[in-house]
């Protein structure tokens, strides 16, 4: 289970790479995602509040590697739910690859001490 790095809502995350391995004969390989689309969707309850994929350039590749650029996500404060699903260049679909969470953390506001 992967974990991003939790950020205040409205901060901006600076990104993560996450490498997709197979195994082959007991043996760990890198997957060549070249030309893949890649789609990643973060939920909470159910529910899709925002998608990442390649198409839009919100999601890149590099090798075996599926990079989430920085950015400032528009998603409120609260815990979501993600995974990815690899369309190959062949038409086959991998879904539910590399399952994480993201917490969007509740910025505080602190007010300054009155001066009596």
């Amino acid at each position: 289970m992967i974990a991003l790095e939790s950020i205040f809502k409205g901060s901006k995350y600076s990104g993560a790479t996450i490498e997709i391995f197979e195994t082959i004969d007991g043996i760990d390989q890198p997957s060549d995602l070249s030309g893949a689309d890649i789609i990643m969707q973060m939920t909470r309850n159910e529910i899709v509040h925002a998608t990442y994929n390649t198409s839009n350039s919100t999601l890149m590749i590099d090798d075996n590697k599926i990079i989430i650029p920085g950015h400032t996500p528009n998603l409120d404060f609260g815990e979501y739910e993600f995974d990815f699903s690899l369309i190959m260049p062949n038409g086959d679909v991998f879904n539910g690859i590399a399952p994480g969470t993201w917490e969007i953390l509740n910025p505080k506001t602190v007010r300054p001490t009155e001066q009596l």
